[in-house]
């Protein structure tokens, strides 16, 4: 219940929980980072590009989908870190 508070929160334009909700799954965020190391980009920046997902994911998440948000977020965060163009295709 709590955490569903704080997602509508979050979905309401609340920076603090937002990055609140953010802290709490940084373990997550990093997890998917991980497998994208290696490709041109700094741990960092691979880091900011998947907080990115992971807020359009709490932008778009309905409880109606019966998952859980890290659940949910993971495809978005993929889904950026792939298609964020690496700083190796400008080097051609």
């Amino acid at each position: 219940q709590k955490n569903r508070t704080l997602i509508v929160l979050a979905q309401q334009g609340d920076k603090e929980i937002l990055a609140q909700i953010l802290e709490e799954n940084k373990g997550l965020i990093w997890n998917i980072v991980k497998r994208f190391l290696g490709r041109g980009y700094e741990a960092d920046d691979l880091y900011q590009i998947a907080c990115i997902g992971f807020i359009e994911a709490i932008q778009r998440f309905k409880f109606e989908y019966n998952v859980k948000l890290s659940t949910y977020s993971v495809q978005y965060m993929i889904c950026l870190l792939y298609t964020s163009p690496s700083p190796r295709d400008t080097e051609r």
